[in-house]
């Protein structure tokens, strides 16, 4: 599926403001007709300034040339053999969110370890450069050719089998290892302890000022940071204790289902809030690094109609649109 761009008046004052920082200064503007827009890039591969006046407002736009596959052959020449056993399209479409950094000049967003479930093994992280219109491979994925056969086969690619059962056997284990991680008793080499893919909802945000490049945090069944300068995951953490349960303290804070998630400036705290098992939504919150825990309560909306909400913080104050259903639907059938 090719990039598909809203372009509204909003977009456009923060995308090409009068003197625009990284937009490209050539003269070839490209082409527009019937909601496809072919950008005209200079030298650097940056979208000239020419041809982004050529996109209409209050549209949706399709943007040639932005197909995630075509990464595709990138993948395949960096991991001889590599193949998702799902599909690329999973990585877009199965129930997956990207953090975006919208900084002016550096706009940008990240698909992490997207898919999961049946859609797609694929736990490579990628990079859509706004400015220049194109999909790159921030962090590539996993070589399969050493993963076991359970897994390939299992149709289910969240959870892998070595760490699944190392988890079974020792469910408060001190290295706070869990099912959906690549961890391989006794064998250091495949057990990078970086997660497997998933489906991510809204539960990435990326955070520029921590490390030296920024990080993107994910609160995703437990607490995972990635290190832009480093292209690296940190050891993965249990929110409250080295055990995963659903959605209240006594059960430690694992969340399983459409999370979403926000970083407080202020106070340097990552928080998402989960709903898993349609009954009631809990909050917690993080320090960088995985420290100082904490719960924060509810959601204002939980159960099943927490599933249709769409939400943006802007500055310190949390939005939320919910969608509780039309003159008869049931939304909990």
């Amino acid at each position: 599926m090719a990039t598909r761009i809203l372009s509204t008046p909003t977009t456009v004052s923060v995308f090409a403001p009068p003197s625009p920082a990284n937009w490209g200064s050539g003269s070839s503007a490209g082409t527009y007709a019937n909601d496809l827009w072919t950008p005209g890039k200079d030298a650097t591969g940056a979208v000239n300034l020419v041809s982004w006046n050529l996109v209409p407002l209050n549209r949706w736009v399709e943007v040639a040339g932005t197909r995630l596959d075509g990464l595709d052959s990138v993948v395949k020449a960096a991991v001889p053999g590599w193949r998702d056993y799902g599909s690329w399209d999973g990585v877009t479409n199965a129930w997956n969110g990207m953090a975006w950094d919208d900084r002016t000049g550096l706009e940008r967003g990240w698909l992490a370890v997207c898919g999961g479930h049946s859609d797609s093994s694929n736990d490579g992280i990628y990079r859509l450069d706004l400015r220049k219109m194109a999909w790159n491979v921030q962090r590539m994925p996993q070589d399969p050719n050493w993963w076991p056969a359970s897994y390939k086969s299992s149709g289910s690619y969240t959870n892998f089998p070595p760490a699944v059962s190392y988890y079974q056997a020792n469910n408060t284990n001190a290295e706070g290892v869990y099912g959906d991680e690549f961890f391989v008793p006794g064998d250091p080499a495949h057990s990078s302890r970086s997660p497997t893919a998933r489906h991510t909802y809204g539960s990435t945000v990326f955070v520029p000022s921590l490390g030296a490049a920024g990080k993107i945090l994910m609160g995703c069944r437990r607490y995972w940071e990635y290190d832009l300068a480093t292209n690296a995951w940190a050891t993965p953490k249990f929110p409250f204790g080295n055990a995963a349960g659903y959605n209240s303290e006594a059960a430690k804070g694992y969340t399983g289902e459409n999370m979403q998630a926000w970083f407080d400036e202020v106070e340097g705290r990552y928080y998402v809030c989960a709903t898993q098992n349609y009954g009631s939504s809990q909050t917690w919150s993080v320090q960088p690094g995985g420290t100082g825990w904490r719960w924060e309560g509810g959601y204002p909306i939980g159960g099943y109609e927490s599933l249709y909400t769409a939400q943006e913080k802007r500055n310190r104050t949390l939005w939320t649109l919910v969608l509780l259903g039309r003159p008869g639907d049931d939304l909990r059938a």
